[in-house]
């Protein structure tokens, strides 16, 4: 097979994983906008609701209010990952990683320039300590990321 076919095959995949990433993503939160009220939240178990909420922040409710400037930033990340991805498609486990993390920063963008924030519903608490509220996206961007940084770091 000749070398820019099995580039363009490689690629295709490695774009086909990050969109449907964003699809299901987007799905989810469609489903979560259509079936709980805002503010609105369903207990599923100790520890575990199903709640909606619109986030003008970053990952985790962290940095709220800066849409604009995370939308940029998410751009950005694109823009790097797709720059780095000769170097990419070389390693299977980071090209699988990179590609996580692509499709959840495209599910979120998309959100952040349709909507003007991002839609959350996972929510995990602990008694009275509060962890997080997220959606698909930001599970897949932030386990990505902390996999591929614990990979290089040992790598190194």
């Amino acid at each position: 097979m000749h070398k820019k076919t099995v580039w363009n095959k490689k690629i295709m995949l490695f774009l086909s994983i990050s969109l449907v990433i964003a699809l299901i993503d987007q799905l989810s939160k469609l489903l979560v906008v259509n079936s709980i009220p805002l503010n609105s939240k369903i207990s599923v178990f100790p520890g575990f609701n199903l709640i909606h909420i619109q986030n003008t922040g970053a990952g985790f409710s962290l940095f709220e209010g800066f849409t604009p400037y995370l939308a940029w930033i998410s751009v950005i990340v694109i823009g790097i990952i797709i720059y780095y991805y000769p170097r990419i498609e070389k390693n299977k486990f980071v090209y699988y990683l990179c590609s996580f993390i692509l499709g959840g920063t495209l599910g979120n963008l998309i959100d952040r320039f349709r909507l003007g924030y991002v839609t959350d519903f996972f929510d995990f608490y602990f008694k009275n300590y509060h962890y997080a509220t997220f959606n698909i996206a930001d599970a897949f961007i932030s386990v990505s990321a902390v996999i591929l940084i614990i990979y290089l770091w040992k790598k190194d």
